[in-house]
């Protein structure tokens, strides 16, 4: 903190250092140009009074009303609260603060650093005195009213819009979608589907819900070169955050209902709700990146029965091992310890027998044959009765002591259903997408989903029952 005496703005002197604030509310084209005429009439103030310009802190783009984090106001505070500057010129009060928290922490940190206020529409500012206080405040609160009557002016004008079917919306492009604006190119007039990325998330969606992971589809979708809307890499958070949103199933929110909107859909609303389904219980990605394609279960011991590991086996001198799948007695369970065998051998015979079976047989047809999810149906069911009493609650129909027994009852059913939940399972390879031309490039994550599909179990049999060779000693256990 500065221990230099209190000023005021009338002790600032010709040739003294201020700082520039300068804010702007909006600017989705990242024009600037709001910013840079208060820039410049800042610059005029500092020029007519004699001070010299340190630093200029910008905040583009940024509301003061709604509380978010200001980063060129934080590091303007900063700069005064360590007496770096004796003042600070902004366009307009305004510019400062529309929320009258924000402004009693300023006004106090004044007061300590004795700092001068200058704006350029509104005047000095002198916070050393309570005129000057009461001032500031009357100003502040005169600037969070414009915010909120506004803001309630906004809501209003956009449930108009949402109840007559209409479009709603800007700001940032959706993945998925494309904005086509009015004639006069000032404004959005409609969201249309962009198919080049709706195929992308039609294959995020159909290789998710068939059981791999999000974090294995995001690797290879960052490695074939699929950026985000912004050109930027994927990541689990912002794709995650897209799964969830209802434009892709032709859905918005309405007074908390969903309800169709006036663009094409992406996707089913089943599809939808089977991904919200499995994202709710933290199932997008959180798996390790796999090592081996069957550990996690599908491996078992011939013997024992028991799930066999996966590790390398015989490395010495800094040399890796070879990659085995063994029955470890060490990890306890019951593990007899008796079969180990080398991971190449077994990948290679469950991969010529899966190729055999899918590309051979028709498998994909069989499975797209059987449509029905009894357990999605009733987890829609569960959702629809939650929606209804707190309807009824709201209007009065339910007392609120009956309101919270059945809400409590449904979520508690609900969440046993989520937990429980497991998507049909969906293949995309047959004999019109053969699995074998596309099996040495997929990820292993995709393999595996594909294995999870076809098949229950491969048991490793040990040496000398039967089996003349290590292939033999892999059985696989169908699921079809």
């Amino acid at each position: 903190m500065s221990t230099r005496p209190i000023i005021n703005h009338r002790d600032l002197q010709r040739g003294d250092l201020v700082d520039l604030y300068l804010r702007i509310s909006r600017d989705p084209e990242d024009l600037k140009l709001g910013v840079d005429r208060q820039e410049r009439e800042c610059r005029d103030l500092c020029k007519r009074r004699g001070w010299k310009v340190a630093a200029v802190h910008t905040d583009d783009d940024r509301s003061a009303y709604s509380g978010k984090k200001r980063e060129g106001y934080e590091t303007l505070l900063r700069r005064i609260r360590t007496g770096q500057v004796r003042g600070l010129v902004c366009w307009h009060p305004d510019r400062l603060h529309r929320n009258m928290d924000e402004l009693a922490d300023f006004i106090d940190l004044i007061n300590a650093s004795g700092a001068g206020v200058a704006t350029v529409q509104g005047g000095d500012y002198d916070l050393t005195t309570a005129s000057g206080r009461m001032t500031a405040r009357i100003v502040g609160s005169v600037a969070q009213h414009e915010s909120e009557h506004k803001s309630e002016r906004i809501r209003s004008k956009m449930l108009e819009l949402q109840r007559a079917g209409k479009f709603t919306g800007g700001g940032r492009r959706p993945y998925g979608f494309e904005y086509v604006k009015t004639s006069d190119g000032l404004h959005i007039d409609r969201l249309v589907v962009r198919e080049d990325e709706a195929a992308i998330i039609r294959e995020i969606v159909r290789r998710f819900v068939g059981g791999e992971s999000l974090l294995s589809v995001i690797r290879d979708l960052n490695k074939r070169g699929v950026n985000s809307s912004t050109g930027s890499e994927l990541g689990l958070g912002s794709v995650s955050y897209m799964l969830r949103s209802m434009r892709l199933a032709g859905l918005r929110e309405v007074e908390g209902k969903p309800v169709s909107a006036p663009w094409s859909a992406i996707i089913t609303p089943r599809e939808f709700r089977q991904v919200q389904t499995l994202l709710a219980h933290n199932r997008g990605g959180t798996r390790t990146k796999r090592a081996y394609l069957l550990t996690g279960g599908l491996v078992v011991c011939g013997v024992c029965g028991k799930p066999m590991i996966g590790r390398p086996v015989g490395g010495k001198n800094g040399q890796p091992g070879i990659p085995t799948y063994g029955c470890d007695k060490g990890r306890g369970d019951h593990r007899c310890g008796s079969v180990w065998v080398r991971a190449e051998v077994v990948d290679d015979a469950v991969r010529d027998a899966v190729i055999a079976v899918v590309d051979g047989q028709g498998l994909a047809r069989r499975l797209e044959g059987s449509g029905a999810d009894p357990v999605l149906d009733e987890i829609e069911r569960q959702e629809k009765r939650i929606r209804e009493v707190e309807e009824d609650y709201a209007t009065g129909v339910s007392k609120k002591d009956e309101y919270r027994r059945v809400r409590r009852i449904a979520e508690s059913r609900l969440e046993e259903l989520r937990k429980s939940y497991t998507p049909k399972p969906t293949l995309d390879y047959g004999r019109e997408n053969p699995l074998g031309v596309a099996w040495p490039e997929l990820p292993l994550g995709r393999k595996r989903a594909v294995l999870d599909v076809v098949m229950k179990a491969v048991r490793i049999m040990p040496v000398g029952r039967g089996a003349t060779s290590n292939a033999d000693r892999v059985k696989i256990d169908w699921k079809l």
